[in-house]
């Protein structure tokens, strides 16, 4: 369970604030470096990085991890009240995957109501499932991307010039330099087959928990 001491977290509009952080990064980047971060999206598309993530109707692969404020989490734990919606985030201080988390932290009630559970998933360290800890929100730490690796989530970069960091800092100490896990919510039924996906070498899209994306999945929301 998570530390009851956590600060409420405030109402999130997800589409507002993720086109605020695309005009910010643009501003960062320049019109050249936003462009070279179009090649390298691309050119991880070419490589076939999506389509080895997992689909639509495969079964989601079993896993265990530690969590932040209390014990180990396993999926079928989280599958135990109906279905789970996990959310594979990229990096440490990347505002796209906090902004997310955010989102559907602020509905775990309505989550809960529908019995489904709520869990980030971070890559590297402690410190990064850190800031994906929320009331309602499970944070569980994926420390050598073993979990984001056995669903296909994590691209091989090396060779690719990707302009500016986006919140894999931390990865380049740890020797993860060319390994990043991709962003990815993906719902997942009782008996562990995957019902919906939202995977994109795109970082800065995601999937809001009020849109269409979800509202097609029977009972969710």
């Amino acid at each position: 369970m998570l530390d009851g001491q956590l600060a409420t977290v405030s109402t999130v509009d997800l589409d507002n604030e993720l086109e605020a952080r695309r005009a910010a990064r643009l501003l960062a980047l320049g019109a050249s470096g936003s462009a070279a971060e179009l090649r390298a999206m691309d050119a991880l598309r070419e490589r076939g990085v999506e389509a080895r993530a997992v689909r639509v109707g495969e079964r989601a692969p079993r896993f265990r991890l530690p969590t932040i404020g209390g014990p180990d989490i396993d999926l079928e734990t989280l599958l135990a009240p109906g279905r789970a919606v996990l959310l594979f985030v990229c990096g440490r201080e990347c505002g796209f995957c906090t902004a997310t988390v955010h989102a559907y932290a602020e509905r775990h009630d309505r989550f809960r109501a529908r019995r489904t559970a709520l869990a980030a998933i971070a890559p590297w360290s402690p410190q990064v499932a850190a800031d994906c800890a929320r009331p309602g929100m499970l944070a569980a730490v994926d420390s050598g991307l073993h979990v984001a690796r056995a669903y296909g989530l994590v691209v091989d970069g090396q060779g690719i010039d990707w302009p500016g960091p986006i919140g894999h800092e931390q990865a380049h100490a740890v020797g993860f330099s060319h390994r990043r896990p991709l962003a990815a919510m993906l719902v997942v039924d009782a008996d562990a087959t995957v019902r919906h996906a939202c995977i994109d070498v795109d970082y800065r899209r995601r999937a809001n928990p009020a849109d269409a994306g979800l509202a097609h999945v029977p009972g969710l929301l």
